[in-house]
């Protein structure tokens, strides 16, 4: 009887097919995505911290003016919050 499986593979190693180079083009097509998403979620927490500085520095100034700083307090500080944990959503991947 012949055995059912043929331990001598004559595979080459240098050889590629065709679904290897695809898989390789999609490998870099999605890393190449990644790094974007990255880049795009890191302007997006730099603008939310900004925003978040911002909104400190206008509270306190209309805190020492005595003017009232509840509307750009809950504004600027919400739109800050939303472009941290924006940013932080496509830095994740989420």
């Amino acid at each position: 009887m012949e055995p059912m499986f043929n331990a001598q593979n004559d595979f080459s190693s240098s050889s590629n097919t065709a679904a290897e180079s695809e898989i390789s083009d999609v490998n870099a097509a999605v890393k190449a995505q990644q790094s974007r998403r990255m880049q795009r979620g890191v302007k997006w927490m730099l603008g939310g911290a900004g925003t978040l500085v911002f909104s400190f520095g206008l509270n306190f100034l209309l805190y020492l003016a005595g003017a009232d700083p509840e509307t750009p307090m809950y504004i600027l500080t919400s739109l800050g919050a939303i472009g941290v944990l924006k940013g932080m959503a496509d830095v994740f991947g989420i």
